[in-house]
């Protein structure tokens, strides 16, 4: 069965229907009771798509729980996915959901499977940007400047190729799941952690981090079975804390592979390390530059099968204070991200 389409945007009226482009609602909700959560319909089956053509400006919180639904539930069979466009409905084009600085989307984290592709989400103020429970999906989205947070979603949820920027707090906080060749940026000065793991199965690959609060954490892993591999992380303030950290007094079993991580050079700063021991990880071929304590707790009663990492003698990127993660073959290791196009930009 096909999806339901349904489109709003720039442009469009709450007094049309939502059923085309040319018939495009204006706002999600308005009050008035005619936005398009107010008037248009979860199907029974098949899933939903909105499509998101230029930018929606929020002027309350996003509200699916009574007349949308109708009844009808969000399911594995009858999923809701948000998506931007620029002329026609999946053809790439980026939309835009603008918070006016109060709120953020869907901020009920006891919803489920919901997909959010080629999306811009933002200005949220102190509101988390997406505050989600299980089986999320991100995918080409660009989540920005809120002081609450940026990604908020539990188990068996995917990031793929987003970009994360001008966030307070937690960049991205996930329980379990992937994320996957996405950027992290630390515009703002503010960022505390880039991505958070709050407990088992999840893989960070490929992803780039650039932070520049003193005392943030780039990857923490608070509990068992972490794959991080191939990541790029950067440090631009003197870091006392950890470029991956694997939590004091928490779980075991994580395997740390060909990450590159720099500039973690503050007092108490760590390039790879644990705050205990009894961690039982397996780190092997990374490659640490200018951190006080490259690898922390690299004996055996903290990591297990710890081998072939190397503490660099120069940068391994090109130009890291200029978020150029290009990587350079310094001390035979190129290793990390190669994110020439990561994330949007």
């Amino acid at each position: 069965m096909a999806l339901t389409e349904v489109y709003i945007g720039s442009g469009g009226s709450d007094s049309n229907d939502g059923s085309s482009h040319a018939n495009r609602k204006l706002t999600f909700n308005n009050g008035s009771n005619n936005g398009l959560f107010d008037e248009a319909n979860m199907p029974a089956s098949g899933g939903i798509r909105i499509n998101v053509y230029s930018v929606v400006t929020l002027s309350e919180s996003m509200d699916i729980t009574s007349t949308f639904l109708n009844s009808n539930t969000i399911s594995t069979g009858n999923q809701l996915l948000m998506q931007g466009y620029t002329a026609a409905a999946n053809d790439g084009g980026i939309g835009e959901i603008d918070g006016a600085g109060s709120y953020g989307m869907f901020a009920v984290a006891t919803w489920d499977l919901m997909k959010f592709r080629d999306l811009k989400m933002h200005n949220t103020g102190s509101a988390i940007v997406l505050d989600l429970d299980n089986q999320i999906t991100l995918l080409n989205c660009e989540i920005a400047t809120s002081t609450g947070g940026g990604i908020n979603i539990d188990s068996d949820c995917h990031i793929l190729g987003c970009y994360v920027h001008d966030i307070t707090g937690a960049a991205i906080n996930i329980t379990q799941g992937w994320v996957y060749r996405t950027r992290i940026i630390d515009l703002s000065a503010a960022m505390t952690t880039g991505v958070w793991v709050g407990a088992n199965l999840c893989s960070i690959i490929e992803c780039v981090i650039w932070l520049n609060t003193a005392s943030a954490v780039g990857i923490n892993t608070a509990s068992r079975g972490i794959f991080c591999c191939g990541n790029s992380i950067y440090q631009n303030a003197a870091g006392t804390g950890r470029g991956i950290g694997v939590s004091a007094g928490s779980d075991n079993s994580r395997v740390l592979i060909n990450n590159l991580v720099e500039g973690f050079n503050g007092a108490g700063g760590v390039g790879i390390g644990s705050g205990s021991s009894g961690q039982e990880a397996a780190i092997f071929g990374n490659g640490v530059e200018d951190c006080t304590d490259e690898y922390e707790g690299d004996d055996d009663d903290t990591f297990l099968m710890v081998f072939d990492n190397e503490s660099l003698s120069a940068s391994p990127f090109t130009d890291g204070v200029n978020k150029d993660f290009s990587p350079v073959d310094t001390d035979g290791v190129k290793e990390g991200s190669q994110p020439d196009k990561i994330g949007l930009f």
